[in-house]
């Protein structure tokens, strides 16, 4: 196995002044020098890490703090992974630069901006400075990690986890896993490793998880079981990776759940994926 020497990112901040936009990193994951250890992956194929700066010109926030005080800083916290596969440091960097002008132009749809990252920082930070003026201490925030979560067979997996607030009641929390195979220089997406006719049988597989949620979030009475799954109907996310101890599938608050209760990883054991999954992608 070809080992990823892969750089933890540094912040590319705007400012550390806070505000009611502000929120927790957008994952729990700590920058270290520790090697990873991902789940599906052995002793042999960790990788060490070194820190690298992204590479972003970031507007002072003094005109945006002149306005209401230091509230009104927009808070951008960006992130890179750097990687020893020139093909995955672009595909992920593109990816990351798509998210983030979809923040700047909510209009469009992720998978079709093309803007530079730059460019989408800075527009950003101008709506956020022109918002401020009608919305004093409502400033901005837009802080995104990726996240390297271990090789499956000959794929490599990461996340990219993502915190938005423009205003509103509150910010929005969304993760978005990436399987790519390095050899064919492609994306791997769910259709890819499912045999033909897989999605009832994993919607009937996720229904066990799906049940376990709405049990913990506690339903008094049958009435409000239906009136649940009616309200946040289970569906088979394309948000997949692989794991140790299955197939997990990603949903963000909303998809299945009220915000609240939060994002919700379903996952279903390798022993119930066969005829199910291709059989390359089994352990």
């Amino acid at each position: 196995m070809k080992r990823l020497l892969l750089a933890i990112c540094v912040t590319a901040a705007v400012s550390a002044c806070g505000g009611p936009g502000a929120a927790p990193s957008a994952t729990a994951a700590k920058e270290s020098t520790a090697a990873a250890t991902p789940a599906a992956t052995s002793a042999a194929d960790r990788f060490a890490v070194q820190a690298a700066k992204a590479d972003l010109k970031l507007p002072a926030c003094a005109a945006a703090a002149e306005l209401s005080g230091k509230d009104s800083c927009p808070q951008i916290e960006i992130r890179l992974l750097k990687t020893s596969d020139p093909w995955i440091n672009s595909v992920l960097d593109q990816r990351i630069a798509a998210i983030v002008g979809s923040v700047a132009s909510p209009e469009q749809d992720a998978a079709t901006v093309s803007a530079p990252l730059q460019a989408s920082v800075d527009a950003i930070v101008a709506a956020s400075t022109a918002d401020s003026k009608d919305r004093p201490g409502m400033a901005y925030a837009v802080k995104l990690e990726p996240k390297y979560l271990g090789a499956h067979k000959q794929l490599q997996q990461f996340e990219i986890a993502t915190y938005t607030f423009t205003g509103g009641a509150h910010g929005m929390s969304t993760v978005e896993p990436i399987v790519l195979d390095p050899v064919q220089k492609r994306r791997v997406e769910l259709a890819d490793v499912t045999l033909p006719n897989a999605e009832a049988r994993l919607l009937k597989l996720l229904d066990a998880p799906y049940g376990a949620m709405i049990k913990r979030l506690n339903p008094t009475n049958d009435q409000q079981l239906a009136q649940y799954r009616k309200d946040f109907p289970l569906f088979v996310s394309k948000k997949y990776r692989f794991a140790e101890d299955g197939m997990h599938f990603h949903y963000d608050p909303y998809d299945v759940s009220y915000y609240a209760a939060g994002a919700q990883n379903f996952v279903i054991p390798y022993a119930q994926l066969s005829g199910v999954i291709k059989p390359e992608y089994l352990p």
